[in-house]
């Protein structure tokens, strides 16, 4: 439970560094398929009631992909479940909330 906790926290970071101050809320979305050995995200934020989407720094992308990829797999180890797609959500209080669909 913690390595799972230990990754989520450097995600988290990860994204949050790349909205900019004072959003009103942060989505990180990302699809994955173990079996194949991919991953696909969006990254969005709303600021003044205004949806912004925004591409990833390619370095973002990368890192936050193996993230997602180690994640799967430490639940996966753990859980015996296979999620194929999660939400990191950030509100505007910066409380972080996810949701994982399997």
């Amino acid at each position: 439970m913690k390595e799972q906790l230990d990754i989520l926290n450097t995600l988290a970071s990860l994204i949050y560094e790349q909205a900019p101050g004072s959003c009103d809320e942060i989505v990180y979305k990302a699809k994955t398929d173990p079996d194949e050995g991919w991953v696909e995200s969006s990254f969005f934020y709303h600021k003044d009631g205004e949806r912004h989407s925004v591409f990833l720094t390619d370095a973002c992308e990368s890192e936050a992909s193996e993230l997602v990829s180690k994640l799967n797999e430490v639940m996966f180890a753990y859980t015996g479940g296979r999620w194929r797609s999660f939400v990191l959500k950030f509100d505007s209080n910066l409380k972080v909330s996810t949701d994982f669909n399997y």
